[in-house]
């Protein structure tokens, strides 16, 4: 067994999940402590009353339990916060693309939207990836007042966001897409003037898609589409030789 894998069975034996846990553990802990205490006993040829040698069992397993169960603590809090940085942008504080194409296949049927920032780069050279920063920064918040309630949102990357509309048709879709794509006046104390953030987006559904994948590759097209035919505007992905509704 590897070393993560003799800690990771210490973290199930320590961290009970209920009443009947709690005692099975104890129980195991009490065993142990016991027939450890013994074979010392007997090692050393120590002869003592029995009472005597239960209060030394209490007294030595108590402090060993106690301090067994604070690592355990410690471990599980550390294995979330690492599994929660693993999960998240650390710009924004968004889902990253694994994470949010992730919880886009354990989700329901919905629209996915490939947001991408129009003319970022220029923002970029013109004044520095730090306002380049707090416009993606601006944009999330942006993203996040606009969504309903238990939709998901995510940096894919770049300057590129992704949101997964639950349930949503096209007109609702459209009005989303509306409220985002003429975006916002972001006023930063770095710059001489006020800069116009606008979106261009990219939709495709689930249920027109086989997996997460073809999902994004097809949202991605719409994307592309959006962008040459002026930005600043919402494209669905459609199949060949079909219209939509």
């Amino acid at each position: 067994m590897t070393k993560s894998g003799v800690i990771n069975a210490l973290h199930v034996l320590l961290l009970p999940h209920g009443p009947i846990d709690w005692v099975a553990r104890l129980t195991i802990w009490c065993s142990i402590t016991s027939v450890l205490f013994l074979s010392v006993k007997s090692v050393l040829g120590l002869d003592v009353e029995l009472r005597i040698d239960l209060a030394v069992m209490f007294l030595t397993s108590a402090p060993l339990f106690l301090c067994a169960m604070i690592f355990a603590r410690h471990w599980d809090k550390s294995q979330k916060d690492l599994a929660k940085i693993a999960d998240t942008d650390a710009l924004t504080g968004l889902m990253n693309r694994r994470a949010l194409f992730e919880a886009i296949e354990a989700s329901d049927e919905g629209a996915l939207l490939i947001i991408d920032i129009d003319h970022f780069k220029l923002v970029n050279d013109r004044y520095g990836h730090a306002v380049g920063d707090a416009v993606l920064v601006a944009i999330a918040d942006h993203l996040q007042r606009n969504l309903r309630s238990g939709d998901l949102l995510g940096r894919i990357g770049g300057e590129e966001f992704g949101v997964y509309l639950f349930g949503a048709d096209s007109m609702q879709v459209d009005l989303l897409g509306e409220r985002i794509c003429k975006g916002f006046v972001l006023y930063n104390d770095d710059v001489p003037s006020p800069i116009k953030i606008t979106m261009s987006i990219g939709t495709a559904y689930s249920a027109m898609s086989p997996d997460i994948t073809e999902l994004y590759r097809r949202a991605d097209g719409a994307l592309y589409q959006a962008k040459h035919s002026g930005r600043a505007r919402l494209n669905f992905w459609q199949p060949p030789n079909a219209s939509r509704a």
